[in-house]
């Protein structure tokens, strides 16, 4: 049984197996006399250079399977974590942003943040039919 706190062992010592593909990082050391940014909305195309000044580069890094380890996983230790999302959402096409936006809040009050938002998100074709 894996404890129940990341205190307890370092996820080095479980010794499970990895694989290592080539994942892509921001390399922090371009911000150190700027901060990172990346424009969401329109732009003129002359000016579409400025978008971002993000710039990612491959590294490979060893990923194991935690499934059974989840609660050792500290977003201050680890740098992630799992963790359950309580929702009054109802999930239809429209309560999807609404969902968005509860997410974001959630996030927000959890890691004490001054603004967060959801960049990404992925609907199952067949979500609807199973609630």
């Amino acid at each position: 049984m894996p404890p129940q706190n990341i205190r307890e062992l370092s996820l080095d010592r479980l010794r499970l197996p990895k694989i290592y593909p080539k994942l892509s990082f921001i390399n922090p050391r371009l911000f150190e006399n700027t901060k990172p940014y990346d424009i969401t909305g329109s732009l003129a195309p002359n000016q579409e250079h400025l978008r971002t000044n993000l710039k990612a580069a491959p590294q490979e890094m060893g990923i194991s399977d935690i499934r059974g380890f989840e609660n050792c996983l500290d977003i201050n230790e680890t740098g992630f974590e799992f963790a359950f999302c309580p929702t009054d959402c109802t999930f239809s096409e429209d309560g999807i942003e609404a969902y968005l936006q509860e997410t974001s809040e959630w996030v927000k009050k959890r890691l004490n943040a001054t603004y967060s938002v959801c960049f990404a998100y992925k609907v199952e074709s067949n979500m609807y039919d199973r609630i």
